[in-house]
């Protein structure tokens, strides 16, 4: 099955029997295997027989909310691609083969860019606006439109998602856990047009406090260490210290990395370090997150292997630089993953490993109130090799890496060095 069109209503009958064959009108002259699918709230208006008489699917959600319908929805789908789309006849559905031809993971059809024609009260129309450039603003996502129920999605993206919110603010949170996920989203512009007949199902009341919670909800997740772009946004962060931080980190590392020509950044996220090294053609990014490595390979092409650090695909003696930078403190066996990069790294490559140094009460402090503002699982909690210093520097010895050079940042809370292997035979 290509495609799953989704229609969630309540005493929806009038709209639906206008809608549904209009749909189904322009998904005739596709060459694609379709279902259309309505996901009734409970309607008494004789829906259900409609859809039958129409020879389309239908199903009663199994708890109340918007949220509760879209997620029976999803789950009841069987096409490589899940369409939704309002049954009110608000939402244009010539727009459809234009969102089927956009290459992208999520394709929303957005009443906020281009020259669009919007058939909304003033007051409504401001109200949309205002949420969705907070919500664009402070979470550093590139979208115009967050609520907008008119979008394409591939399948696959809800193959690791738990989709929660009950109401309207699922919309929100599908999308940022996309972007957390490295998706690519692109809009399409649509006309949106006045309902043709019903109520709508909005409650203002409900609306505005279920936004407030999924906006603090989605800042959180949009601060995990978890998301894709979390290395990105803390290089560019407005925060004063976390910005210092990341971009000292940025220039000491590089500083370090000097003019290797083959540089593997073991567990490197998103950072700008690996950017950077992709960009001038000498970076092999390895992390063990599939959806950071596909955020990589959209922003830029270059080489990226998925990995864990501490048993790699690459042969002995392969690479003349590695950088392992604040990944060490998250492994259960650092001492084995400092083996695996002795073991790929050439006879006088480099090292560069940079961690918090646990014994440094400046990095005690800042941890503590890092985890002030850290929803979920602590930030501490996620530290589970915390190793210090001295104890780095007698495991980068006892593996044949000599001490080159040390660094820090803000007191030397973090620090960052570069060790030399020396060959098989100094070492013995």
């Amino acid at each position: 099955m290509d495609l799953t069109v989704l229609l969630l209503t309540k005493n929806e009958a009038n709209n639906l029997k206008a809608i549904i064959p209009q749909i189904k009108s322009i998904l005739d002259k596709i060459s694609m295997k379709y279902e259309v699918v309505v996901v009734d709230a409970g309607s008494n208006d004789g829906s259900k027989e409609l859809c039958e008489k129409l020879g389309v699917g239908f199903m009663v959600q199994k708890e109340p909310g918007f949220g509760r319908a879209l997620a029976d929805g999803i789950s009841f789908s069987r096409g490589e691609r899940i369409l939704t789309i309002d049954a009110d006849l608000q939402h244009d559905p010539k727009t459809i083969p234009r969102m089927l031809n956009t290459n992208s993971d999520v394709v929303i059809g957005s009443r906020w860019i281009e020259d669009t024609a919007v058939n909304l009260p003033f007051p409504r129309k401001i109200l949309s606006l205002g949420l969705n450039a907070v919500f664009s603003k402070f979470l550093k996502i590139n979208v115009k439109d967050m609520s907008s129920n008119f979008r394409l999605y591939r399948k696959d993206v809800f193959e690791d998602m738990k989709i929660e919110g009950k109401n309207f603010d699922v919309l929100q949170e599908i999308l940022i856990k996309c972007v957390n996920n490295g998706y690519k989203i692109t809009e399409v512009p649509i006309n949106f047009r006045e309902r043709s007949s019903g109520k709508s199902n909005v409650m203002l009341s409900k609306f505005l406090v279920s936004y407030i919670k999924t906006f603090l909800k989605a800042w959180r997740m949009r601060i995990s260490c978890e998301a894709v772009d979390y290395d990105e946004r803390a290089y560019n962060s407005t925060i004063p210290l976390q910005r210092y931080w990341q971009r000292k980190r940025f220039r000491d590392v590089m500083r370090f990395v000097g003019e290797h020509k083959t540089v593997l950044d073991l567990g490197c996220g998103s950072s700008m370090i690996i950017q950077t090294l992709v960009k001038e053609g000498r970076g092999i990014g390895a992390d063990i997150s599939f959806h950071k490595l596909k955020y990589l390979k959209n922003k830029s092409k270059g080489m990226y292997v998925q990995c864990d650090v501490q048993k790699t695909c690459f042969k002995d003696n392969s690479v003349s630089c590695v950088i392992y930078s604040n990944v060490i403190e998250h492994v259960k066996n650092p001492a084995n993953s400092v083996d695996e990069c002795a073991r790929i790294l050439e006879d006088g490559g480099h090292l560069i490993l940079a961690t918090p140094d646990f014994s440094n009460i400046i990095w005690r402090i800042t941890e503590f109130f890092y985890d002030l503002i850290k929803t979920g699982k602590s930030y501490k909690s996620e530290h589970i090799s915390p190793l210090t210093e001295k104890e780095i520097s007698r495991m980068l010895e006892a593996r044949g890496l000599n001490i080159e050079e040390t660094d820090g940042i803000f007191f030397n809370s973090e620090i960052i060095l570069r060790a030399i292997k020396k060959s098989s035979a100094e070492h013995i």
